[in-house]
């Protein structure tokens, strides 16, 4: 199974986890999110859609749904979605979506249509770092199904390459360090904990659980405010053999 087929999974498990930390008068005010900005190439009146990633149940639901113009330009509103909530933007039969986190009170979202996954975010400190995690993703999900390929290729139709089929595990085996690498790294120079939270998911699919262990106890100690932060990182500590 590659990485890009548990994003959908991973969504539904970190967005229990996770809550605002604002003060009462930050939340009066954060009540109403704003969404807009412009798909290029999208036909006129094509319908979009602002979903919710609930906390506590995987039934997600829409908030706010509109039609786009002549223009490309859009729309969306949320009136009472909490800072940081885990939200989604998805077009009416289009299988791809883009994650976004609401840490501002208004964010931009400029779309390809014919290419979901190339956009440019504006505003969100949050979005913009999960845009990065993602790229990041793809490359390194790209390269290992390649490599996977050419190694049921080899091992199928040249079997007596015994060289190039060590090379190609070998290399394998890189890509999954170097991107657990990027991951520690990351998760401990992030400054936003929702983004925090992703990156945790994302060390359950890959890192061993010693690792994600260890991984956990460095960001309580960075994020130890956190309550939500807290009690996700204790379910690695608590159960190491």
């Amino acid at each position: 199974m590659t990485i890009k087929k548990n994003i959908i999974l991973l969504s539904i498990l970190l967005s229990a986890f996770m809550m605002s930390c604002n003060t009462k008068e930050d939340q009066k005010n954060d009540n109403h999110f704003i969404l807009r900005g412009t798909f290029y190439n999208a036909p006129q009146h094509t319908k979009i859609f602002l979903v919710h990633i609930p906390y506590e149940t995987d039934e997600q639901y829409t908030i706010d749904s509109t039609e786009i113009d002549a223009l490309g330009h859009y729309t969306l509103n949320a009136k009472n979605e909490p800072k940081n909530s885990l939200l989604s933007l998805t077009c009416h039969n289009m299988p791809e979506r883009i994650i976004i986190i609401n840490d501002t009170f208004e964010e931009e979202l400029n779309i390809d249509y014919n290419n979901m996954l190339h956009y440019e975010v504006k505003k969100s400190i949050a979005s913009s770092a999960l845009q990065q995690l993602f790229a990041v993703l793809k490359h390194t999900d790209s390269l290992t199904m390649i490599t996977n390929d050419s190694l049921e290729y080899l091992l199928t139709n040249d079997s007596k390459k015994i060289g190039n089929v060590s090379a190609l595990i070998h290399f394998k085996d890189s890509l999954k360090s170097n991107f657990n690498s990027y991951l520690y790294q990351r998760a401990l120079s992030e400054k936003h904990p929702a983004v925090v939270y992703y990156i945790l998911g994302m060390s359950m699919i890959t890192m061993s659980p010693d690792s994600i262990a260890s991984l956990s106890t460095q960001v309580s100690k960075k994020f130890s405010t956190d309550k939500a932060l807290m009690t996700f990182s204790k379910q690695f500590t608590s159960k190491r053999p």
